[in-house]
């Protein structure tokens, strides 16, 4: 990027909250492809950087239609997130247990990118690991 050139803030995403500690974002119901999903994770996860919120939940079990990620899908979801955070923002994904990929690619990128992250199924288990200080 040219040195006096500023890439514009981003408009506060639909389906962002600020709760107690930490930035929720669970967009509206609605079917979407996995560009799409990776694009709205992106641009939650950049506004919350730029807001200086250091905890984010990226709630995305109303999304449908992405189907289950590629493993070219899962690395660029977990880049894209590790550039959005900038290693500001520890972030939790809560999506559907079927979305889910045992064998932990996704997260191993975004670690190695510096992304202090997780995913779970369930919105209690996000909250308990994001909230607690001593994960990341």
């Amino acid at each position: 990027m040219p040195p006096n050139r500023r890439i514009a803030p981003l408009e506060e995403p639909a389906g962002f909250v600020r709760a107690d500690g930490y930035g929720l974002y669970q967009p509206a119901p609605r079917h979407v492809h996995v560009g799409e999903l990776i694009e709205l994770s992106y641009a939650a996860t950049r506004y919350a950087r730029e807001q200086n919120i250091s905890r984010q939940v990226l709630d995305l079990r109303r999304l449908t239609g992405f189907g289950i990620p590629s493993m070219s899908d899962r690395f660029e979801f977990s880049q894209r997130l590790a550039g959005a955070s900038q290693a500001m923002v520890k972030v939790v994904v809560v999506c559907p247990v079927e979305v889910i990929d045992k064998t932990g690619f996704g997260l191993s990128v975004a670690r190695n990118r510096g992304l202090t992250a997780e995913r779970f199924a369930s919105e209690q288990a996000a909250l308990a690991w994001l909230l607690d200080h001593n994960t990341g």
